[in-house]
This record gives structure tokens, C-alpha cells and sequence, in this order.
């Protein structure tokens, strides 16, 4: 049997991360613990300091929280609920420092980027 492993957000509280452990430990989805959600808005607001990191996180629980309604709901296959879930989670992956300020300086966009990642 598996360890429950859990991340306590104080937006969505805890988190159960235990399905997709080796993609949170994954170095590039650890590199988004440094990249901020709203770029440089911190500068101008100080709380604006959410991470894509803690982002990514909250979007696979709301995800996974969906899924296993629309599971129970026969709305989706338990292989479309884990792709579902594992998009949540990594679909921020391709963004670089300072998000999409500096992206117009970059030879291609941050979805081109994640997708890149995702195949390497």
C-alpha cells in the first residue's frame, strides 16, 4: 500500500498528491516553485506572490476533484479523468521567469515550451 502523500494549500487545502508523485518531483515541474503565477505584479503588489508551482497544485486538486464526479457520473473514462488530471498539473510547465512579459522575446510560446517538455 502506498503512503498518502498530501500538500497543505491555504486556498484549497490538502492535497493529495500520492497519484502523481513522480511528476511533482519531476525537476521541471520543481523549476515552477520559482517562476511567479502574475510575473512581476509583486512588484507593485506585494501578496501578488503565488507560485506556478502552488498554482499547478491547486488546479490538478479542482481537476481531480471534478473527475471523480464526472467519474461516478460515467461522464468520462478513468484514462480521460488521469489525462484530465496530469494536464491540470503540468499545463503551466512551458512558462519561463516573469511569465508572458518576456515571452514575446522568446523563439516560441509557453504552450510550444510545455509541449517540448513534456515530450523530452
Amino acid at each position: 500500500m502506498k503512503k498518502t502523500q498530501l500538500i497543505n494549500d491555504p486556498i484549497v487545502g490538502p492535497i493529495n498528491v500520492t497519484d502523481i508523485l513522480p511528476v511533482i518531483e519531476h525537476p521541471r515541474f520543481q523549476l515552477m516553485r520559482y517562476r511567479r503565477q502574475m510575473g512581476a505584479s509583486h512588484l507593485i503588489f506585494p501578496s501578488a506572490t503565488h507560485t506556478r508551482f502552488a498554482h499547478s497544485l491547486g488546479a490538478y486538486k479542482r481537476t481531480h476533484d471534478r473527475m471523480t464526479w464526472w467519474l461516478e457520473s460515467k461522464i468520462v473514462s478513468k484514462r480521460e479523468a488521469r489525462d484530465l488530471e496530469i494536464y491540470a498539473a503540468t499545463h503551466d510547465i512551458g512558462h519561463g521567469p516573469l511569465s508572458h512579459l518576456i515571452e514575446p522575446l522568446c523563439s516560441q510560446n509557453h504552450n510550444q515550451h510545455g509541449l517540448d517538455l513534456l515530450e523530452e
